[in-house]
């Protein structure tokens, strides 16, 4: 188990809005949620300004963020929609904010503040499961290979959603109705419907206005920290209530300020989510920064001319005259690869941080720092990382292959004893009808039909289901993966 001795686990933040302290209106930049007006995210010991962290959380000990460790200790302030929690808290995939300033005697971060809030709850209106997204208070949701599902979500996919489930999302916001969820949950306390966005089509005679579409009532409203106590276009809100037919009825809708000012030039940030507002690749905003770039800006898994928007990235760099400018940007990399069977071999080389191989149907991946574990075993085990699996647990991997061909991981799922056996992944090699090779593991295909794959390209992404007889893969069925 991971070694968490102080707090433990959290849940969501907004990316677009990135709630940090409250008291006015906004224009969609870092936000706060909690109305108290005190400072946004101290500088809590050292002499260094904070740096700033923002995505969602992949595994634990402390927490693992964007691929870094972040050590909490008791001087760590966590807060969820406003209210002081402890670390259990804390979910795989929930996006967060962390302020750090301080560092411990091996050189991790220490969190000073670790903040989240809930982006949408609401009931869903719209399953579109050909393009893989959800409509919750007229907002898109936007599932990928990324995206985690609560363990009360059955199959832990899009699959297991149904109309008016109420649901609860974190993810990265793009401030125009379209989220990238990055872990979804059923709610389970049955409290009010939120909403958090940019106030549009103001109508005061009628007290009503609107947030991406999502018609707002706040006739009988509490208002709270919003500036001059009057609502006006494009305030940053975060509103509570009730949805009745198609009307989110508000019983408050809260001011959350814009804290950009409060950023110093040459404050360090890391950020993760859509690229939005795309203008050119020297020009794009990512979780509400304006983004630039330059002949300088390095770039990993991919090159500038990738850049658009949808494009799921990662941003370090530095605050400058109210820009995020960036030393790197990274690219997400979607998952190719899919094996489901039992682990053959453990080694972790660094269990803080994830990092190390599994070895399954002699076939070896590697974890690190952000590969997201998730424990859907009946045994489910807290901060569940790469030091809980043990030899034989059943496990789903789901990852990529690298420019060097390594098999990196973005997700580990331990799941229940199965004897399911999968492997998905670019096939280099066939031998038909004899057998094919999917990353480096030869399959008997002597006893399925395997015409379909005669016109095949060896590269294409190829997925079977079968058996493991004697030590070797034997396929029952196999079919061609697409982009649809």
């Amino acid at each position: 188990m991971k070694l968490n001795q102080c707090i433990k686990r959290l849940t969501p933040i907004a990316a677009g809005m990135l709630c940090v302290s409250c008291g006015g209106g906004s224009n969609g930049n870092l936000t706060g949620i909690d109305g108290s007006g005190a400072p946004v995210l101290p500088d809590v010991g050292g002499n260094e300004a904070p740096n700033y962290t923002l995505g969602p959380i992949s595994g634990f000990g402390s927490v693992l963020v964007n691929g870094r460790r972040y050590v909490i200790d008791n001087q760590t302030n966590l807060s969820v929609d406003g209210i002081s929690v402890l670390q259990s808290a804390l979910q795989v995939g929930q996006f967060v904010i962390i302020s750090s300033s301080r560092t411990d005697e091996d050189g991790n971060p220490i969190a000073a503040q670790i903040r989240s809030d809930t982006l949408i709850e609401g009931p869903i209106t719209n399953i579109d499961t050909v393009n893989n997204q959800i409509t919750v208070l007229n907002q898109t949701i936007i599932i990928d290979d990324s995206t985690v599902f609560d363990d009360d979500i059955p199959r832990q996919t899009l699959s297991g959603l149904n109309l008016n489930d109420v649901v609860e999302i974190t993810g990265a916001n793009n401030t125009s109705g379209s989220v990238l969820a990055t872990r979804v949950e059923l709610d389970d306390d049955g409290d009010d419907t939120k909403l958090v966005g940019l106030v549009s089509n103001l109508d005061t005679s009628n007290s009503q206005f609107e947030i991406s579409g999502q018609l707002i009532n706040y006739t009988r409203a509490v208002l709270d920290d919003i500036p001059g106590g009057s609502l006006s276009n494009g305030d940053l809100v975060k509103v509570e209530g009730n949805f009745n037919i198609g009307t989110l009825d508000a019983t408050e809708v809260e001011g959350f300020d814009d804290i950009s000012d409060s950023l110093n030039d040459d404050d360090e940030i890391e950020i993760t989510g859509p690229v939005t507002n795309f203008i050119s690749p020297t020009n794009f905003e990512v979780n509400g920064f304006r983004v630039e770039t330059s002949l300088l800006t390095e770039y990993e898994d991919g090159t500038a001319g990738l850049l658009a928007n949808g494009a799921v990235v990662e941003v370090e760099g530095y605050w400058r005259n109210g820009v995020l400018v960036a030393d790197e940007v990274s690219f997400e990399q979607e998952d190719s690869i899919i094996i489901s069977g039992n682990v053959e071999d453990i080694n972790a080389t660094d269990a803080l941080l994830n990092e190390g191989t599994l070895t399954i149907f002699g076939i070896t991946v590697t974890t690190n720092a952000s590969t997201s574990f998730e424990d859907y075993n009946s045994s489910s085990a807290t901060n569940f990382g790469l030091d809980d699996l043990a030899i034989g647990d059943y496990v789903e991997v789901e990852g990529y292959v690298s420019a060097t061909g390594d098999f990196i991981m973005n997700e580990v799922e331990r799941e229940d004893d199965d004897t399911d056996a999968e492997i998905q992944g670019p096939m280099t090699a066939k031998n038909l009808p004899a057998s094919i090779t999917i990353l480096d593991k030869v399959i008997d295909t002597s006893s399925i039909d395997t015409s379909a794959l005669s016109t095949v390209p060896v590269g294409s992404i190829v997925n079977v289901d079968g058996d493991i007889v004697g030590g070797n893969f034997v396929a029952d069925e196999v079919s061609l993966e697409t982009d649809d």
